[in-house]
């Protein structure tokens, strides 16, 4: 498992490079509840140098993922003539 220290504000990888999941989200508030600097991930581990990072990049992520766009589904129905 890859393991990484966060040296600037969070996250330590770059948006662009990797998109952001309900479960990073998940993983980072599970951190939080607990008090832990350290998030585990599904193939990584992220240590954060403070809960202040910590708490920065559940905002980044919690933004990022409401921002993406909605899909919307329409339905049309007729009576087939």
């Amino acid at each position: 498992m890859q393991q990484k220290t966060c040296h600037s504000a969070a996250p330590c990888y770059t948006e662009s490079a990797l998109a952001f999941t309900q479960a990073d989200l998940d993983a980072i508030r599970a951190a939080i509840a607990k008090g832990e600097r350290m998030v585990m991930f599904s193939d990584r581990s992220v240590t954060y140098r403070s809960m202040m990072e910590l708490l920065e990049a559940e905002q980044r992520i919690s933004a990022a993922l409401s921002t993406r766009p909605k899909q919307t589904l329409v339905v049309q129905s007729g009576k087939g003539f």
